[in-house]
């Protein structure tokens, strides 16, 4: 039977889990309050600190994805003239690679997102548990 590892069992939600823990933990006694208080805080420090890898990955995503599509839509604009000799496939094949490009950055940024949110969630969870103010974490 697979439970959910220590934390997500703290909080008591559906939170984002990296792994889960196959042993029965429900029979195990919890942590001292004071240990509890230091692993929570270094989760919250390392799930903040993988939604700021992520946000770049982003970024940088974004920016490859301009790289590799605009000098393809540069150099259509300016020889677009001269694909009246290609045939239908070649042509149409040329002015969807760009946007087939760009689909496949989308689908990982889609992937990337939902990663996102649900560490936002589990970081806006491991917040209340401080019983931090809102908006203030």
């Amino acid at each position: 039977m697979k439970i959910r590892c220590f934390v997500s069992s703290l909080i008591g939600g559906n939170v984002w889990r990296p792994y889960e823990m196959s042993e029965d933990t429900q029979n195990r006694p919890s942590l001292p309050g004071e240990l509890t208080r230091e692993f929570l805080k270094e989760e919250q420090k390392q799930r903040r600190q993988e939604l700021e890898n992520l946000i770049a990955r982003i970024e940088s995503d974004q920016r490859n994805g301009l790289l590799f599509t605009g000098p393809i839509w540069g150099w259509l604009t300016t020889n677009v003239q001269n694909l009246n000799g290609l045939t239908g496939k070649s042509a149409i094949a040329i002015f969807i690679l760009p946007t087939v490009i760009m689909g496949f950055f989308f689908c990982r940024w889609y992937a990337i997102e939902n990663t996102i949110l649900r560490i936002a969630e589990y970081t806006q969870n491991l917040e209340k548990l401080f019983k931090l103010p809102d908006n203030r974490g």
